[in-house]
């Protein structure tokens, strides 16, 4: 019996959870709740990323300041998640635009030759350059307990590189977890937060 009660309330929490994201997807891009700390307003893609690693204490943002950029793909799972950005070509150019990935995992390891650069709220940072095939390749890792966010941009040498390194450094943030939980604390109503099995157990 204490079995069948477990699962039930599962369910349960899992069902408002997914009304939950219904809500913030229908809300999506007219949200003007601002995660604490940082100039990123509430999204979907950015409470999945929390889901997706509940050991991270950072989640990766991006401010809604960012021009000329498409929200491409988003993947999640119980690994982690990847959301991806991009830029289209104009009628005067060829190939295509410019790409930066965001992905957060539990862990990672940056290349032995990566670059220490200055610490992100309390996130260790490496940076590490490259060109492939005509194309400008910026990495960094931000590593901070309980997880891990990599940031890729992909440049073709036809963009000026510099401003659109620039340009994504100032839309790019981290956001406490406590930041993402108590949004969607708010936005529940306080009956659930971001994590199921804590909700189930109050």
């Amino acid at each position: 019996m204490r079995r069948l009660i477990t699962v039930v309330i599962t369910v349960l929490v899992l069902a408002l959870v997914v009304a939950l994201l219904v809500e913030i997807s229908n809300n999506d891009s007219t949200s003007t709740t601002k995660l604490a700390g940082t100039d990123c307003y509430a999204r979907r893609y950015i409470v999945l990323q929390a889901q997706s690693v509940p050991s991270a204490q950072l989640i990766p943002c991006v401010a809604d300041t960012l021009d000329g950029w498409t929200l491409a793909t988003e993947s999640y799972s119980n690994d982690g998640s990847s959301v991806s950005w991009g830029t289209s070509s104009s009628s005067t150019d060829s190939g295509a635009g410019a790409g930066w990935s965001v992905t957060l995992h539990a862990s990672c390891t940056p290349p032995a030759d990566a670059t220490a650069e200055p610490s992100v709220k309390g996130a260790t940072v490496h940076s590490h350059e490259s060109n492939e095939n005509s194309i400008a390749v910026h990495q960094e890792w931000y590593q901070f307990p309980g997880g891990c966010v990599v940031s890729r941009i992909a440049i073709p040498d036809r963009f000026d590189e510099q401003r659109i390194f620039d340009e994504l450094g100032d839309s790019f943030d981290l956001v406490s977890r406590d930041a993402v939980d108590a949004y969607v604390r708010a936005d529940s109503d306080g009956d659930f937060g971001l994590d199921p099995a804590a909700a189930s157990a109050r």
